[in-house]
Order: structure tokens, then sequence, then C-alpha cells
């Protein structure tokens, strides 16, 4: 049991110490972590994406990991040969998650935008390589989930995103 404290701890304390305090910061995280209900972002056997974030930082609600598969899903009947990346969602327990300010409920997603090539590694708005055409499917199928509430990204040419300054990529 202490080991599984131990463990449990090392997810966000860096001096785990193996005990549970009655209201102390392990219990509550504890709590938190059951109210949560995060699922992870499969990592294999998924159609339409691919991740280009560590497993440890693509947790989300139950019901941000559904739409993510289902966009992909549609946008794979789109666009059958391009694959959507996936970055940052936020960590199994939530919290800080460096760079990001949001990234803490399991409802903020990173995704890249498309490129004109099809190849699964970053783009810019700016570089030759963006499709923004694809990048469009990409964001109306996002906007028609009713789970998106909104979409932070730079191309002000697509309708249905809003300017956020660091979102040139995704």
């Amino acid at each position: 049991t202490i080991n599984g404290i131990l463990f449990f701890q090392g997810l966000f304390w860096p001096n785990p110490d193996g005990k549970i305090d009655p209201g102390g910061k392990t219990f509550k995280k504890l709590v938190a972590a059951v109210e949560l209900n995060f699922a992870p972002l499969p990592q294999s056997g998924a159609t339409g994406y691919y991740s280009y974030a560590s497993g440890a930082r693509q947790w989300g609600t139950v019901k941000t990991i559904a739409s993510l598969k289902s966009v992909a899903e549609q946008f794979a009947v789109k666009k059958p040969d391009v694959n959507i990346g996936l970055g940052d969602i936020s960590f199994r327990l939530g919290g800080k998650m460096s760079p990001h300010s949001s990234h803490q409920n399991g409802k903020n997603v990173d995704i890249r935008p498309l490129r004109t090539d099809g190849a699964e590694s970053p783009v810019t708005i700016d570089d030759a390589a963006y499709s923004q055409d694809d990048t469009k499917i990409l964001v109306e199928l996002l906007i028609a989930d009713a789970n998106v509430k909104s979409i932070l990204f730079n191309d002000n040419k697509i309708t249905g995103v809003t300017y956020y300054q660091g979102h040139h990529n995704h």
C-alpha cells in the first residue's frame, strides 16, 4: 500500500512521503482524481489521428476523448490519407501543465493545423506546407461537435476560430 501511495504522490509531488493525511494534499488529489473521471487518449489503433505528445499529457474527460475520436473518424472519411495531430490535453490528475495556463480540466486540446504534404509534423500558418483547405475542413467538423466550445487558432481566414497569442501552430 505504501508503495502505491508513493507512486501516486510521485505524480504530483517532488518529495512523496507515503502518507495520506485526512484533508491533506494526497487526500485531496485522490478525491479530485475520482471526480475528474479522466480517460486516456488511445495511443494506437485509432482512426484518423496521431499523437505528438506523450500519453502522460493526453488525458481528457470522457466527452473530450469521445469528441476527438469522432472528429478524427469523420475527418478520415473526407481525407483518408491525412491524419490529425493531437497534442497536449491534461495530466491524469489535472493540474498545471507547462507551458499552458489551461490544459488542467481535460477539456483543452492542442491540435496541429494540417499540411499540404500529409506529413505528421509541425507546421505554422505561415509555412508553404500549411493546408488551409484541410484545416478548414477540420475546423468545420470541430465546430459541428456539441462538446466543442471554442477554437483558438490564428488563421483569420477560417470562419469559427478565435485569435489567441502563440496559436499559429496549433
